[in-house]
């Protein structure tokens, strides 16, 4: 494994046009760019994605964290790596639905409050594109989002699974499809599930 020195060393060589450190570099972050795309395979597959696209969109994102780095940051290059590959990859999937990355949104106020203080809201679990670059703000993120996903455990498994189809940005009509139920029935379980947030976070 490259350890956090090398990487740094590496960076510098690659920079200056060292072919070899280069291949030594993407070495390594081949199997996490592979890991990284399975992450968001069921999503690749439902929109007919493939494994090699994902992946090549995960290798620009590498690409863009070894031009774009700065030691200065104070951040391991590895963190700030995998930030610009998977916002890459979530990039292409949005591509390809059409949709913005995002929560319930319309079935849960973004204004309702999440977690045990009041300065944290549903609507902070939502990052743009730019923030996503930054990984200090990466990391806040998804401590965020974990603490909405532990609400989950009360929810039903169906529940549950609408729940994470809407939180992946599906649409009444898609997450129909494909739990092969109507859209009415997505609806209103997503109004138990509103009420059930709301009842969580009192």
């Amino acid at each position: 494994m490259i350890d956090f020195f090398n990487e740094n060393e590496l960076l510098y060589l690659i920079r200056n046009n060292d072919d070899e450190a280069f291949e030594r570099l993407m070495e390594y972050y081949h199997r996490v760019i592979w890991a990284i795309a399975h992450e968001f395979g069921s999503a690749g597959r439902f929109y007919g994605i493939s494994p090699d696209d994902m992946y090549q969109e995960g290798a620009l994102g590498l690409f863009e964290a070894i031009d774009r780095f700065n030691e200065i940051l104070n951040v391991p290059f590895r963190s700030f790596a995998r930030v610009c590959i998977e916002r890459n990859i979530r990039s292409l999937i949005r591509k390809h639905r059409g949709l913005s990355y995002g929560i319930i949104s319309r079935s849960v106020s973004l204004d309702m409050p999440v977690g045990e203080d009041d300065g944290l809201y549903l609507k902070d679990t939502i990052a743009n594109n730019y923030q996503m670059y930054d990984p200090v703000f990466y990391t806040e993120y998804k401590e965020k989002e974990r603490i909405l996903l532990e609400k989950c455990d009360q929810f039903s498994r169906f529940e549950k699974r609408v729940f994470k189809l809407r939180y992946l940005g599906y649409s009444y009509a898609e997450i129909g499809e494909q739990l092969n139920i109507s859209a009415k029935a997505v609806d209103n379980a997503l109004q138990r599930i509103k009420k059930k947030l709301v009842s969580l976070f009192d």
